[in-house]
């Protein structure tokens, strides 16, 4: 919404060309819970920077050990492309990409929910 608004003065040309980067339908959140926050027993503190794929990011957010989720974004490119195959096939994207990241544990989902955005 911030690249939408009219600016007086404008805004430098490089803040505005990065607004104008987003687009609807050029990020996807997905929360992903599971029953314990495993990868601390790890070591790991859940927060993963994807080297490959591009665009994709994973960050601990868990509420204690009771509510232990992770949330993962997907952006630009990537989000459009693994949205064209589909919620089911996005999830099992996300749980493969975790699984690599944190261990065997991640295949084991409670539940998950996407917001593609």
């Amino acid at each position: 919404m911030a690249g939408r608004i009219a600016y007086d003065p404008p805004l430098p040309a490089p803040t505005a060309e990065a607004l104008g980067a987003w687009r609807s339908g050029s990020v996807i959140k997905a929360f992903v819970r599971y029953a314990t926050t495993f990868w601390r027993d790890k070591g790991l503190s859940g927060t993963v920077f994807f080297l490959e794929p591009h665009g994709l990011y994973a960050c601990d957010a868990s509420h204690g050990d009771e509510r232990a989720a992770v949330v993962v974004f997907i952006g630009g490119r990537l989000a459009t492309e693994w949205a064209a195959r589909g919620e089911d096939a996005v999830k099992a994207r996300i749980i493969d990409r975790l699984k690599t990241a944190l261990g065997p544990k991640a295949a084991e989902p409670l539940d998950s929910a996407l917001r593609d955005w």
